[in-house]
């Protein structure tokens, strides 16, 4: 059996067993259309915003956990937007 004719197979045994609204739910999945763009984003955005206040090669516990206290606010704030970029270019 074909790798594609197993897909398909796999897909039809899912999309049988689907019950009220997971029908639609795989069928976006599958095809990509979950709108959850903007969730992804936010996740991003979270991701620098600890990355930049977390300073890194600490012993643990850490001593210091915010960064953001020892920084100014314009140099931190250019730190947050950098991380993002660089977030940002990796995920996507």
């Amino acid at each position: 059996m074909k790798s594609q004719s197993k897909k398909v197979e796999k897909i039809q045994s899912m999309f049988v067993a689907c019950q009220d609204a997971e029908a639609r739910f795989l069928i976006r999945s599958l095809a990509g259309k979950l709108r959850i763009g903007l969730a992804e984003q936010s996740v991003l955005q979270a991701l620098a915003l600890a990355c930049a206040m977390t300073p890194p090669n600490q012993e643990y516990p850490p001593k210091e956990l915010n960064r953001s206290k020892l920084m100014s606010s314009d140099s931190f704030k250019a730190e947050y937007e950098n991380l993002a970029l660089i977030l940002k270019t990796a995920y996507w």
